[in-house]
């Protein structure tokens, strides 16, 4: 049947029958004996049985120590450390996985215990420990106890098999058996005990167990005696190996008999043992928690710090003293260290046996966290050791001649399996994973009366604790050896770690600053500063003070000198009446530390005196507050408790505001969200009185107002929010000397990529998070800067402790909604969260989360949805959860997302493939990445594609059975994805893995391997490598034969265009002409589109105008038609430099930028260069240098990362030539041998005619005309190589230019005539226009007639 969580209704009602209160009818008494009856059957499970018999018995009492008679069985797992720690390997899932094989295994034990009428008290990790109660099993108790040993073996030896990706693993058991006398206490109060077994048998059912071997059952001699067998008469422990005959045993019925009728009576006394066993319960598990059949069932992997404690004699102790007395002592050493511990916020899990004496086990963390569990646990551990010196005086008041206990404490710090282990019938909430066993190393390593830490816990920890670092220590069931150290004291002042300076928060450190200054003057001033964990409140306050100080020396400042006060409320000083009230008290005093208490007791009199004389007969009241003995007098003896708490507070008020009329004072309280009652009431007063005095009081805190505290009207709030992207870049840079951050960290951070911790614009997760990168080696100094070489693989301790300790605030029932919501993701709609939770109460659910800022309202949305306020949020929600719970979880999301989206599945592809990926559902996984890539693919969305391609043949091995042709097609299309975008190393890679991959498959035809050969030349014809690139288009060609396919005519256009670029441009015509007539004749729109582009390109080069623009525009318009933008932008590009070249250069200029927002759109870098280098030249002839030069800078990056020689050579041309026009020419000349040495290198000669071209310019600039008139003639001769005419005619113009100021004016005026021929040919305006200025200077006084006629000839140009 199930249970329902217990409700305040419940309660109250219990609560009125246990009092009498209430009149309930037959039926509704009936009901609540029902409820509680069954409510203890299930909360039984959590407590051991012995003890569960007593309580119903009535014979129960807190503390309880009796000696129990019978025999202990403690069986141990051999093999589970290997395995445990092969599994460590695989981090948090590994834990998980532990704790599941731990689970199965323990089922079967414990059946095994009790089918022989055993008790199972307690588990140990991979231990277990059951008691055989003579009371309950008569003289056959060692004889049941040996056979449920044997049976636990048989058990083992069908199921120690366990199989894991690493091989095989045999676990086995070591069992050890004795009878005798146990000493059992139940130590604690009535709030929470625990069952402790103690004395010389449990050390020496260790012992025995310690002795066997691996499926050895070991039995002391008192069994045997018992069993009527044999023992080795050498030692204490024998090896059982006799088969025991089974021992009849019934179990008794746990169903408790119903009285009829039920009557008040009997529902009080189930109800006094529901109370009872309410106490038994695991601490801070909710009763709904362990109710819970999903709890049950499952747990959470979680960030724990593990205090473990060696404590010894007791047994000693046990045997010295009657049962009373070493339950008074046992209970004095278990209180102390449970108040300790749940003090600083941890709880003590369970008391353990040992071979030679006991262990305590405190966590820190679970199952709630604080946000500084790993500090908290250190300062328990140090008070626990001092706590024994009190102890061991009590053991010593009762008798002398008993022992002093000693005490080793290790602590550790890591992520486990925390939830409840075990079977049906007897349950423990625990903690499991390597973390837990190095913390027992630590401790069994550690000298008694000291603390031993781990280098996890020391990192964390050294700026509140001084620790002696100790030699690496090999630790037993460790593969590598670990470097403690030894806790030696706490810190009285925190120091500080090194940290970046203050990022951003200017306009609030000039408001908090010029407020301040106004309250020191003598307007006093309250100022609540409130934000979120890490959001930087500390920090403010910190620059705030140092502002301040640095002021007040300043005389035009007029900032009075002043008093600091600072206050920090601490987590476990919660309930310690005036703690931070007293740390005030004693600054406004000015109380030194190290003063006698005869001293102190004299100073605080004369400064209470001088302060508030009014006041000085209330000096005894402050005794309370600042914990020195202060002589009580006739008035504050007759005041009642309320009048002294009032009057202190009263009392304190005055001292301070005394104090700041006498000194201005500046009062920084912060962590207020912490402050304890008394101190709280006393800031409430306080506040009320600042403006009686100049007093800046500063108070930081989580919550806006402190919960409704009643501030006075005039106080200011200011509330800190996340820093901006810029500042939040530039606090990461501060972590690493102010130096860029790297580019690849930068990109991730600011596209959220899922799979980087984002710290958004929180200060504290931006450092925690910087230097986690820098610890764990993912960023890395190099001689070129930092540089990422990998990923984070966990979220930074001190943010998680951060974050889960804020969600642990949270309802158990929100909290897993949360957890659920964090695997649909950062974003999740209430449509997908419904179809997984049932709830019905999400809507109220998401109200509470909004205000507790953990989640948002997605007002963009058309669906309600919801955003996690901060992605870490979801980051460590999303953690917490078990790996078996994760899978179904996110297969059940998958399938929900399918069934909303059912009708357009297109744009949620990647989400449902991430989804079955982590559901381990690997077909649909790959399916999915399959689909998405090519969806991206076809919206030219590179980089997606290339992920989603990726992905799919990373899974692909999960499959079973390799799909060979499946890979094939993953990897081809991976690589043509990763050439579009410009990727060309790992592109030529994938394609020739791809090629590989089509060889040995089944699906092999010449026509896909050409293909794959035409994609190889295209990122060899960009890279300018030429020779190599026709290799592999021969091969294709050949490979293809005559045949008329598409593949034809694509590999007939991918020549053309590299004859193009090799300048051989009537070779190109008769390739893409050929071209065209096939893609005509196949109806192939695109491919005719491309062969009109080419040999438009290739007319306007050669100076046909008519025929240049024809072209383009019907490449225009197929392009348009097949709507393929992509080839549409290398369409608009040429015909911008066709409407260049025209000198129509708005037009032009709209094309250009046209085209490159097309490319930039779809990731196509080459495309971006290639129309930023053409843009470039455009801003070059109109004579906008400054921005030619940064539009070539542009070109520029992307070529050289794209590693294009080419692209490279012509870019540092065309900027050589702007420097020039700018009148730098030896920056010129230097950008232009840049450039011929890489087409020389290249083997590229089709730009050669220009470059010289622009040699010989220069050279005439600096009248060095001999060799400006070497470099025409070069550029002359490649000219006429390539049937350039434009270039020709160009570099005919320059040389009678040179002519003329060689005074050759006959050979001028030639060049000149050429030059005009030729340009007139091409049709390009301007540079008709310069020949025709240039005839024109050349003819005016030679030949008048013929200057007229250039002149009307330049004059209709001009007005055309």
């Amino acid at each position: 049947m199930s249970i329902s969580p217990s409700s305040s209704e419940f309660a109250s009602l219990l609560h009125q029958v246990q009092q009498a209160e209430v009149s309930l009818t037959q039926p509704q008494l009936a009901d609540l004996y029902h409820q509680l009856d069954q409510r203890i059957q299930q909360l039984q499970r959590y407590v051991p049985d012995p003890i569960v018999q007593r309580l119903k018995q009535g014979s129960l009492t807190i503390p309880y120590g009796e000696r129990w008679t019978g025999s202990l069985l403690f069986a141990d797992l051999s093999g589970f450390t290997a395995l445990s720690e092969n599994l460590t390997r695989l981090g948090k899932e590994g834990a998980e996985q532990v704790t599941s094989i731990i689970n199965r295994l323990f089922d079967q034990l414990v059946a095994d215990i009790e089918a022989h009428g055993g008790a199972l008290i307690k588990f140990g990790g991979d231990a277990v420990t059951a008691f055989f109660d003579q009371t309950k099993l008569g003289g056959q108790h060692a004889l049941f106890a040996a056979h449920a040993a044997q049976a636990m073996q048989t058990s083992m030896a069908s199921l120690g098999k366990i199989q894991i990706r690493a091989g095989q693993f045999n676990l086995t058991l070591r069992i050890g058996v004795h009878s005798g006398e146990a000493f059992a206490a139940l130590l604690g109060d009535q709030q929470h005990a625990e069952l402790m077994l103690t004395g010389i048998a449990v050390n020496l059912v260790a012992r025995a167990q310690e002795l066997a071997r691996p499926g050895e059952v070991v039995c002391s001699k008192d069994t045997m005696r018992l069993l009527g067998l044999p023992a080795d008469p050498n030692t204490p422990f024998t090896a059982l190996t006799t088969k025991l005959e089974h021992p009849p045993y019934q179990a008794a019925s746990n169903v408790t008999a119903i009285a009829q009728p039920v009557t008040l009576a009997s529902v009080q006394a189930l109800a006094t043992i529901y109370h009872g066993l309410k106490g038994l319960l695991p601490q801070r598990m909710s009763e709904a928690q362990l109710l819970s059949t999903v709890a049950s069932k499952s747990g959470e992997i979680r960030l724990v710090t593990i205090v473990f404690a060696h404590i010894a004699p007791f047994s000693t102790i046990v045997e010295l003293c009657d049962a009373a007395s070493a339950t008074v002592l046992l209970n004095h050493y278990y209180q102390r260290m449970q108040q300790i511990v749940n003090h600083y916020g941890g709880v003590v899990n369970k008391l353990d046996m040992a071979a030679d004496g006991d262990k305590l086990l405190a966590i820190f963390g679970a199952p709630l966290a604080n946000e500084n569990d790993t500090e908290l646990a250190v300062r328990a551990g140090l008070d626990m050791q001092s706590a024994m010196n009190e102890i061991n005086a009590l053991i010593q008041q009762h008798n002398l001649r008993l022992p002093l206990l000693d005490q080793q404490i290790g602590i550790n710090q890591g992520h486990v399996f925390a939830g409840i282990v075990g079977s049906e019938t007897r349950r423990e909430y625990t903690v499991m994973g390597d973390p837990v066993n190095t913390a027992v190393r630590l401790m069994s390593v550690c000298r008694y009366g000291e603390v031993l830490a781990s280098p996890a816990v020391k990192r964390l920890t050294s700026h509140a604790f001084a620790y002696e670092s100790l030699p690496a220590l090999p630790l037993k069931g460790k593969s590598e050896p670990i470097e403690p150290a030894r806790v030696d004291r706490a810190y009285n002042v925190r120091r500080e770690t090194m940290r970046a300076d203050l990022v951003g928060r200017v306009q609030e450190l000039d408001q908090l600053a010029t407020i301040s200054i106004q309250a020191l003057q003598g307007q006093g001033q309250i100022i609540n500063i409130f934000g979120e964990a890490g959001i930087g409140k500390s920090r403010l306050l910190e620059e705030l003070l140092s502002r301040l100080s640095l002021a007040s020396f300043d005389p035009n400042l007029n900032v009075p000198e002043f008093m600091p006060i600072t206050i920090e409320c601490q987590l476990y000083e919660q309930t310690t009446p005036f703690a931070s009230a007293s740390e005030m008290l004693r600054q406004v005093l000015r109380l030194n530390t190290s003063l006698t208490s005869e001293r102190l007791v004299k100073v605080i009199g004369q400064r209470v005196s001088k302060l508030a004389p009014e006041f000085e007969r209330f000096l005894p009241l402050l005794s309370d507050i600042l914990h020195v003995s202060l002589a009580e007098n006739e008035l504050t003896q007759a005041l009642a408790p309320e009048q002294r708490h009032d009057q202190t507070i009263e009392l304190v008020v005055a001292l301070i505001v005394a104090s700041a009329n006498a000194t201005p004072l500046v009062i920084l309280w912060d962590d207020a969200h912490w402050i304890d009652a008394s101190s709280r009431q006393l800031l409430e007063r306080l506040a009320k009185h600042v403006d009686q005095a100049p007093i800046a009081l500063l108070v930081g805190s989580r919550t806006k107002g402190l919960s409704a505290m009643n501030w006075p009207e005039q106080t200011i709030t200011l509330e800190l929010s996340e820093l901006s992207m810029p500042e939040s870049e530039a606090l990461a840079s501060a972590i690493i000397g102010n130096a860029p951050l790297p580019a690849a960290l930068l990109e991730r951070w600011r596209r959220s990529d899922e799979r980087f911790f984002n710290p958004q614009g929180n200060p504290f997760f931006i450092e925690e998070m910087m230097r986690s990168l820098i610890q764990q080696g993912v960023i890395v100094e190099t001689s070129n800067g930092w540089d990422l070489r990998g990923e984070l693989d966990s979220l930074p301790t001190t943010i998680e402790g951060v974050i889960t300790a804020r969600l642990d605030r949270l309802d158990t029932r929100i909290r897993e909604t949360v957890q659920v919501a964090s695997v649909v993701g950062r974003r999740f709609e209430l449509t997908i969260l419904r179809g997984i939770t049932n709830d019905d109460d999400l809507v109220n659910q998401m109200d509470r989360l909004t205000n507790a800022d953990v989640v948002l309202p997605d007002h963009i949305a058309a669906d309600l949805a919801y955003l996690f306020k901060h992605t870490l949020t979801r980051d460590v929600a999303y953690e917490g959860i078990l790996y078996a719970r994760r899978r179904e979880l996110h297969r059940r999301v998958a399938a929900r997302i399918q069934e909303v989206h059912r009708q357009n599945l297109l744009d949620v592809l990647p989400i449902l493939a991430r989804h079955y990926a982590r559901a381990e559902d690997w077909h649909e996984a790959v399916r999915y990445y399959r689909e998405a890539g090519i969806t991206a693919q076809k919206r030219y969305f590179n980089a997606e594609a290339c992920a989603h391609y990726r992905d799919a043949l990373e899974l692909l091995p999960n499959l079973g059975k390799h799909d060979h042709s499946l890979e094939q097609e993953l990897s081809e299309r991976l690589g043509y994805v990763l050439l579009q975008a410009g990727d060309y190393a790992e592109a030529l890679s994938t394609l020739a893995q791809a090629q590989s991959q089509l060889r040995q498959s089944n699906v092999y035809s010449n026509s896909r391997e050409a293909r794959i050969l035409r994609h190889i030349t295209t990122i060899y014809e960009r890279q300018g490598e030429y020779e190599p690139a026709f290799e592999q288009l021969q091969q294709a060609l050949g490979l293809l034969g005559e045949q008329q396919s598409v593949e034809r005519v694509r590999a007939l256009l991918l020549g053309a265009g590299l004859h193009q670029r090799q300048g051989r441009y009537h070779e190109t015509i008769a390739w893409a002409e050929q071209a065209l007539a096939l893609a005509e004749e196949l109806a192939l729109q695109a491919e005719q589109a491309r062969a009109y582009l080419l040999i438009g390109g290739t007319y306007r080069v050669l100076g046909s105008r008519e025929q240049a623009v024809g072209a383009l525009a019907k490449s225009i318009e197929l392009y348009q038609t097949v709507n393929d933008i992509s080839r549409l932008a290398d369409a608009y590009n040429n015909a911008a430099i066709n409407f260049s070249d025209l000198d129509q250069w708005d037009q032009s200029i709209a094309l250009y930028q046209a085209a490159f927002n097309i490319k930039k759109t779809i990731n196509d870098s080459y495309g971006q260069a290639l129309v930023s280098l053409n843009l470039g030249e455009l801003y070059r002839k109109t004579q906008q240098y400054a921005q030619a030069l940064e539009t070539f800078n542009q070109s520029l990056g992307l070529w050289n990362k794209l590693n294009s020689k080419l692209g490279v050579a012509v870019t540092h041309m065309n900027m050589g030539n702007t420097l020039f026009a700018q009148g730098q020419s030896h920056d010129a000349e230097a950008m232009l041998d840049r450039s011929r040495t890489l087409f020389d290198e290249i083997h590229v000669d089709s730009f050669l005619p220009e470059l010289y071209r622009i040699y010989a310019e220069l050279f005439y600039s600096r009248q060095n005309y001999a060799q400006a008139l070497d470099y025409c003639d070069f550029a002359l001769e490649q000219a006429r190589h390539h049937s350039a005419k434009a270039d020709e005619g160009m570099a005919q113009l320059t040389q009678s230019k040179i002519l003329l100021a060689l005074d050759h004016y006959d050979p001028a005026l030639n060049a000149a005539e050429q030059a005009l021929s030729l340009l007139l040919e091409c049709d390009n305006q301007a540079d008709i226009e310069r020949c025709l200025e240039q005839l024109i200077s050349l003819t005016k006084t030679s030949d008048p007639h013929r200057m007229a006629q250039y002149q009307e000839q330049l004059a209709r140009l001009t007005k055309a």
